[in-house]
């Protein structure tokens, strides 16, 4: 039933709008850095901690769910809001299975997992918000008030930041290789690059595609929004025709967003969406419940094309959706096998590697459908998600067709607190990044502050009067936003997820029980307070491990930058720097004098550096301890023991390094039951130890690991050429002829995508190995 209620909302349902708007604001215009300071190597080139990190993400995942509360403590929830959290409780038992401490995966499950429920917990809570028509404009101007600072960002990425980080790559190619453990030519390099070299605009996503979600559907409701309201009664001309010339800037705006994101399947979301426009215009009158079906056909639609392009196969040249059916097949083969828990939110990509179709040159993290993705991690309780994820998206497409309803509050107050809410995402996403700020980021953020006041102004004057155009718009963006999340992912990353789920809850129109008081207390918010206790309490891990990280950070980044200093002084490059302020600033960090000549400031910064790398990797063992089933932080712990144990001579401390970088990564691999990556470092790791003290016989244990990676990535053929030359190495030449064999056959199978073959070199090296 649609009804109005209360004109004045309680303040905490007010509050609660207001801090998880904010909340999926800063999400959207900040980084997310999974791993610290470590995600490279910070002795060969340190990058500094930014934006969002693990702890950052539970602390406002923990924050949306208590505001969530204050929604829900006031009201008698709709048949919606009760179905949706017994879905959502669900789903969150399914992720918190696969939170528990000493599972492989467990951190990186717990983070994109609270991530997931957390922005389905405040949509939820939005839902039960909107009946309050001020609640509703208020949660609608914030939101599209991100979309000017997003599409500034993204020009200033094309035409100034990416020539200039093209540039910068091609002058230390080789030092940012060895950070990030690449060699040049492999295919992740190769891979990197070809990236690189692309001009799209992605904002702080990193992903293109996912800013183009965020520019179609603001293209959607702008538009939407200025052409619905020529058609518009008295009252909505009376509102005057400067907030339909913003909102028809807004729109060109976001159209130059997403024709700098250069995604095709941006193009079709917007489609989509003017489609479902287009119906609005010609059949306005259609009840509310078919809008609804129309927004779920659309997803439908979605998946429907990605089989019927499945079904064409390599009859035509577009690969980009083929993939995705590939990523179908997958995440449908893993479903089956684990159908009741799933493979956990970042399982995906090592089930995937047994699961994809052989053709498939890809390993990736998500099967780029929300849908797809909830099912195959969380097998029934992502069931359940999706069911909920789909109860959004008919609610949203219910607002295409639903009847106005009237906002008479104040309009100036709601602009004024919308505003704030804007200012406040994009003041706190600066401070996160403020290692990194230059003018050019400030200025980005002054111009979408403009703008977004600019937004917020032009929504809240289109939502009020008593024939306000708003809503269909709004429910036609959602529809884009819905369909595009199935090729997609917007409604998986923690960056977007929010925004999009936030989305889908306003576009919905006000539905309220009618047989209870708006004013009386409802146990709904137990189940949001509930979610949130558990959250806090499994934060303490993740804390000790995550300050650990930044102080073994700070160590190593202390050395590299001593380490950078000294070549450059002592080989004549230096311009702002000079021996004797070198010596100086070496004597204060040994509390040592230091000469002011080269062999001094030598033997003082390797003083710095044995001290240093000491100090990072006891932080780092602290870091491990605290998280010891979190592979990249058990992988850099090794990697570090092997490097310091190579630059030693021979002797017990040697030995002992060199026992704990392959001690650290067997429990990895093994003992904490690793994937295909985890059991390759062993390998990697066993070969440095050979290499490091050429009296172990590291071969056979060599073998054994690269034969468990292998085995978890059959379609990978870089495994097979390692196992071959081990082989080879170890003297095993039936061996070495069989996983020859194998090699060139996977590389046959890679043919859609030449940078996931062999090198010409290395395919005739198995050409010669093999029978």
């Amino acid at each position: 039933m649609n009804e109005t209620t209360e004109s004045s909302p309680p303040h905490g349902a007010l509050a609660g709008v207001m801090i998880i708007c904010a909340i999926a604001l800063t999400r959207a215009c900040s980084t997310f850095d999974p791993f610290p300071g470590w995600s490279g190597d910070p002795l060969a080139m340190p990058a500094p901690i930014i934006g969002i990190t693990p702890v950052i993400s539970l602390a406002m995942d923990a924050a949306t769910l208590l505001a969530s509360s204050l929604i829900l403590l006031k009201g008698s929830p709709s048949v919606f809001v009760r179905v949706g959290l017994v879905l959502l409780m669900a789903g969150a038992a399914a992720a918190a299975f696969h939170a528990r401490p000493g599972q492989h995966d467990s951190l990186d499950n717990f983070v994109i997992g609270a991530s997931w429920v957390a922005a389905l917990g405040g949509a939820i809570a939005l839902r039960h918000a909107c009946r309050y028509a001020a609640l509703r404009t208020l949660a609608a101007a914030c939101l599209l008030a991100i979309i000017p600072v997003l599409a500034v960002r993204g020009g200033v990425q094309v035409f100034s930041e990416h020539p200039e980080t093209v540039a910068e790559f091609n002058r230390n190619k080789q030092q940012f290789l060895e950070a990030q453990g690449w060699t040049a030519g492999s295919p992740p390099a190769l891979a990197y690059e070809r990236r690189l070299v692309q001009a799209e605009a992605s904002a702080w996503f990193g992903l293109a595609n996912v800013f183009a979600s965020f520019m179609a559907g603001a293209l959607v409701a702008f538009a939407g929004g200025a052409l619905l309201r020529l058609r518009g009664g008295a009252d909505v001309a009376n509102t005057g025709t400067r907030p339909r010339i913003v909102l028809g800037v807004a729109a060109l705006l976001a159209a130059a967003g997403l024709v700098l994101a250069g995604a095709k399947g941006g193009y079709a979301a917007a489609f989509v969406g003017f489609g479902a426009l287009a119906v609005v215009w010609v059949r306005p009158s259609l009840s509310a419940r078919v809008g609804g079906w129309l927004a779920v056909a659309a997803v439908l639609a979605a998946l429907f094309a990605v089989v019927c392009r499945g079904v064409v196969g390599e009859r035509i040249g577009e690969l980009s959706i083929y993939f995705r059916w590939m990523y179908m097949q997958g995440a449908a083969r893993i479903f089956a096998a684990h159908p009741w828990l799933g493979v956990g939110p970042a399982g995906f990509k090592d089930a995937y590697m047994l699961a994809k179709p052989a053709i498939s040159p890809e390993d990736v993290a998500s099967p780029h459908s929300v849908l797809l993705d909830y099912a195959a991690t969380l097998g029934i309780g992502g069931v359940c998600l999706g069911g909920l994820w789909l109860g959004l998206v008919y609610s949203a497409g219910r607002g295409l067709f639903a009847p106005a309803v009237p906002d008479a509050s104040d309009t100036r107050r709601t602009m004024q607190l919308a505003s704030f809410c804007a200012a406040a995402a994009i003041l706190a996403s600066a401070w996160l990044e403020q290692p990194l700020a230059t003018p050019e980021s400030t200025v980005v953020r002054l111009i979408g502050l403009a703008g977004a006041v600019a937004v917020v102004w032009a929504v809240v004057r289109t939502a009020s009067g008593r024939s306000n155009v708003l809503w269909p718009a709004l429910a036609a963006a959602a529809t884009a936003l819905a369909a595009h999340a199935q090729i997609e992912m917007t409604m998986i990353t923690s960056g977007s997820a929010p925004w999009i789920a936030l989305m889908l809850a306003v576009a919905a129109p006000a539905v309220t029980a009618a047989s209870a008081p708006v004013r009386r207390h409802s146990p709904a918010a137990l189940a949001t307070c509930g979610l949130c206790a558990a959250l806090i309490a499994m934060l303490p891990g993740v804390v000790s491990w995550e300050r650990a990280l930044r102080s073994a950070y700070d160590s190593a980044a202390r050395v590299a930058e001593f380490m950078g200093r000294a070549q450059n002084v002592l080989s004549g490059a230096a311009r702002d720097d000079s021996p004797a302020q070198l010596a100086a600033d070496l004597s204060a960090a040994i509390h040592q004098t230091v000469a002011a000549e080269p062999r001094a400031i030598a033997a003082a910064t390797d003083q710095v550096r044995e001290t240093g790398v000491n100090a990072a990797r006891e932080q780092l063992e602290a870091a491990f301890q605290a998280q010891p089933a979190h592979f990249p932080t058990a992988r850099s712990l090794s990697r570090l023991c092997l490097q310091q144990a190579q630059s030693m001579a021979t002797g017990a401390d040697k030995a002992k390094l060199i026992d704990r970088g392959v001690r650290v990564s067997l429990d990895a691999a093994a003992k904490h039951g690793g994937g295909a990556a985890a059991w390759a470092w062993l390998a990697t790791a066993r070969e440095a130890a050979g290499k490091a003290d050429p009296g172990r016989n590291e071969q056979m244990g060599q073998i054994d690991a690269l034969a468990a990676a292998a085995a978890l990535a059959p379609h990978e053929p870089t495994y097979q050429l390692r196992l071959a030359r081990a082989c080879q190495a170890k003297g095993a030449a039936a061996q070495a002829r069989e996983w020859a064999a194998k090699a060139l056959a996977t590389d046959r199978d890679l043919r859609l995508d030449p940078l996931r073959q062999l090198t010409s070199q290395e395919r005739e090296e198995m050409k010669r190995l093999s029978p």
